[in-house]
């Protein structure tokens, strides 16, 4: 691989992290004011969570956090391995740490989600 190669390599990463990581800002920032419409591609989705309008947006609210953190997660580490170019195992280790961080995040987020559904579900008289 030349030097060239890996520049572009780089700069094609840092871009597809980067673009991931402000879709899901963005799609945190839909969540927390309840624009996030139900749907199929992005947000947490439990067969609790989608029962309906109501159960999306009240777990949306609550775990619109772990959309910021995960996409400012991504953005951040975009940045780094572009600006910073790590040579081979260490650029693969911070794109496997980025990547595993965003995966515990999401996943608080979203048991964090269906907590707050299933507490949510008894005092709207379901069982």
């Amino acid at each position: 691989m030349t030097a060239d190669d890996a520049t572009f390599l780089y700069v094609d990463i840092a871009v597809l992290f980067g673009g991931l990581g402000l879709l899901m800002m963005l799609a945190g920032w839909a969540a927390a004011r309840g624009r996030l419409k139900r749907n199929y591609v992005i947000g947490m989705r439990t067969s609790a969570i989608m029962r309906s309008d109501q159960t999306w947006r009240v777990a949306h609210k609550k775990c619109a956090w772990s959309f910021w953190a995960s996409g400012g997660v991504l953005v951040a580490g975009a940045l780094l391995l572009n600006v910073l170019r790590p040579p081979g195992r260490w650029s693969t280790a911070l794109l496997v740490v980025m990547t595993a961080l965003v995966g515990v995040i999401v996943l608080v987020g979203a048991v964090q989600a269906a907590r707050t559904v299933d507490h949510e579900a008894p005092r709207q008289g379901r069982t």
